[in-house]
């Protein structure tokens, strides 16, 4: 019974693992943060989203929220590495596919040929740009993939969800997305 118990959650709590990273090193204690006077950089509803240039496949550069152009935009921050990713990604491209006028885009710090692998793999036509300077997830603190961000067209954060969405949150965010 317990080596059947071991077999059920020892894929599971493998799979989960695989979508975290270790978090990333603390900031350098400058003389203002050991004064309290600076914050974490944390990515939150309500807020701005930040500038961060990312590039394309070819190399080209481009700041973020000039990509974040219409008034729903879903930014897929992934792993290509994570399952769960691979998940989110496609039930976001699906949902991509009925709705056009949402701006669906991923954002990896995985290398190259790491995200045009699984692009290819999980067939995906939306584009996955490239964090080369990896700052939306050691400067952000983000450790859990996949995480989603959905940003208006006012460069405010509408809603944030780190892991896999809920699905009890699939109708609400649903009526977000679409206006309805």
């Amino acid at each position: 019974m317990k080596i059947r118990a071991l077999l059920f959650w020892i894929p599971l709590i493998l799979t989960s693992a695989a979508c975290r990273k270790e978090p990333p090193p603390p900031p350098a204690q400058t003389p203002a943060a050991a004064a309290g006077l600076e914050v974490k950089n944390r990515l939150g509803e309500g807020m701005e989203f930040p500038r961060v240039t990312v590039a394309d496949h070819l190399g080209n550069r481009y700041e973020l929220r000039a990509l974040l152009s219409k008034s729903r935009n879903i930014l897929l921050l992934l792993d290509a590495s994570c399952p769960a990713c691979a998940e989110e990604a496609q039930k976001i491209q699906k949902f991509g596919l009925m709705n056009p006028k949402l701006n669906i885009l991923g954002v990896s710090a995985d290398s190259l040929s790491a995200v045009l692998a699984f692009k290819k793999r999980h067939a995906l036509s939306f584009p996955i740009l490239f964090d080369f300077e990896r700052k939306l997830v050691p400067d952000y603190r983000y450790v859990s993939f996949p995480t989603l961000v959905l940003v208006g067209a006012d460069k405010r954060i509408l809603k944030l969800y780190e892991g896999e969405i809920p699905p009890s949150e699939a109708g609400p965010l649903l009526q977000m997305l679409t206006g309805n």
